[in-house]
């Protein structure tokens, strides 16, 4: 989002316009289909990438993968710091490389082929459909659903007492369920950031004798 419409904004002491919050609009909109074609371009040259590095080095994909990821991920930490981003920070700004390279592992560990890729049409979506985990049961998503007509089934009465109740323990609820999210997030990239299969190795010992170290 460009800084120049967020100074606007500031320098009014954040009372706006309704074109103010147009372009505000605008440029939010234009920001995300940034963020996501960044993040699709990513995984699409990681796969295609470490495809390369397999066929050139004649190594099996899970290595080339790893590979890979050790390659770039220095850069996307370098690139992020080098954009004002605070070292504290780094790690979680780049969780997206951490995931990417996760889930194309779990898709390689799963018995899909990795070569067979385009990566121009990949998408963590369409590689997740081999690796997910049979449903045993909808138990947990029943309750999941009920509780969440239950949260409406309160704000929907509290706002025929007083709407902006409502609309603030709406907010409420919602920061909360955006938190945990935030945190599954995570801590899927980091249970599983190095698949691990038991009986044989994962990977083609190379000629060294040295393993692609996991960052």
């Amino acid at each position: 989002m460009t800084l120049s419409i967020l100074n606007k904004i500031a320098e009014q002491h954040y009372v706006a316009t309704a074109d103010l919050i147009e372009e505000l609009s605008r440029q939010y909109s234009i920001a995300f289909d940034r963020r996501e074609n960044t993040l699709g371009t990513y995984l699409s040259v990681l796969v295609a990438t470490a495809q390369q590095h397999a066929k050139e080095n004649n190594t099996d994909a899970a290595y080339a993968i790893t590979a890979t990821h050790n390659l770039f991920y220095p850069a996307i930490l370098k690139g992020l710091e080098s954009a004002g981003v605070k070292k504290d920070m780094l790690q979680s700004r780049a969780t997206f490389a951490r995931t990417a390279k996760t889930t194309v592992m779990r898709y390689v560990v799963a018995g899909g082929d990795f070569f067979a890729i385009n990566p121009a049409e990949v998408t963590k979506a369409k590689l997740r459909e081999l690796y997910a985990e049979p449903r045993t049961g909808d138990l947990p998503e029943k309750l999941i659903a009920k509780s969440g007509e239950v949260i409406l089934e309160v704000v929907r009465k509290l706002a025929e007492k007083n709407i902006h109740d409502a609309r603030r323990e709406l907010i409420k609820a919602i920061d909360m369920l955006t938190a945990e999210l935030d945190k599954l997030d995570q801590q899927e990239d980091d249970d599983e950031d190095t698949p691990r299969i038991t009986g044989h190795s994962l990977h083609r010992t190379q000629p060294n004798g040295q393993q692609p170290s996991q960052a």
